[in-house]
């Protein structure tokens, strides 16, 4: 009888219809009673043999409802998954801009509750109730960060994923900061940093340590600069809500675990710090 309910299961799983599953359930069964009546005692009359037939026969009918109210109940975990994330990476944003958009998540059941932590600054979420999360606020800082998207639905499949947002410094924006230190200076441009005067230890980060009488380009322009410091001989910047550091390192002011000076910017707090 196991195997007639695995058949029966199995076949409206497959999508078969109501004629087709009741025709395999026979067939099992004809050669089943075939199998039976040949290892019968000789005596055996033609009523108990009907008898057999027509209790079997019953049996079919009974597993064929049977095998039809697993087959639903199988669906029915199957169509409950856990829910998705859909958009991982959330469209750009300006620094000082009004941003505006949706997380999306899918889910086969309405989801209980969704939250996301990681938001830059004055940038808040809203869930709808459903597969959306809205996204708003006037971000006041620069960088690429890194979002924690959680989500529980009403079976308690659960989501706990990572999506991205990056807000960027205005293009063109031209000079956004600069800062004089004890014998060279640096200035944030365009998104990148520009470093110029002496560079014995190479506080200017162009991996040289030939002094410039004119700004050199420290970290590419559009790379999302936010603020920059120039030190006695060593520099650091605000680059994508991290800090990147340059120059002399004898008592590890590079902030990379090293006292060994560096040419060229280092990374000393990683980006999407929320720096």
């Amino acid at each position: 009888m196991l195997d007639l309910v695995s058949v029966v299961v199995v076949a409206r799983w497959r999508g078969e219809t109501n004629r087709m599953v009741k025709r395999r359930c026979h067939l099992i069964g004809r050669d089943a009673l075939a199998v039976a009546d040949s290892s019968w005692p000789a005596k055996k009359t033609e009523a108990s043999v009907h008898t057999r037939h027509t209790t079997f026969h019953r049996l079919c009918k009974f597993f064929f409802a049977l095998g039809f109210g697993n087959a639903l109940w199988l669906a029915s975990l199957s169509a409950s998954a856990a829910p998705q994330l859909v958009t991982p990476q959330l469209p750009p944003g300006i620094k000082d801009q009004p941003y505006t958009a949706s997380l999306l998540i899918g889910s086969t059941l309405p989801l209980s509750s969704a939250t996301i932590t990681g938001l830059p600054a004055a940038m808040t979420f809203t869930h709808n109730g459903s597969g959306s999360i809205a996204i708003s606020g006037t971000p006041t800082v620069a960088g690429n960060f890194t979002l924690a998207v959680s989500a529980t639905d009403s079976a308690a499949g659960t989501l706990s994923v990572n999506a991205s947002l990056n807000i960027v410094v205005p293009p063109g924006n031209g000079v956004a900061a600069v800062s004089a230190g004890g014998s060279h200076s640096c200035a944030v441009v365009n998104g990148g940093v520009q470093c110029w005067g002496l560079n014995f230890n190479g506080q200017l980060g162009n991996n040289s340590t030939t002094q410039s009488l004119v700004p050199v380009q420290t970290i590419a322009a559009g790379s999302n600069a936010s603020a920059v410091s120039a030190g006695i001989n060593h520099s650091c910047a605000v680059v994508n809500g991290g800090v990147q550091c340059w120059g002399f390192n004898g008592v590890g002011q590079l902030g990379n675990n090293s006292t060994t000076q560096s040419l060229v910017p280092v990374q000393a707090i990683a980006a999407g710090s929320n720096v």
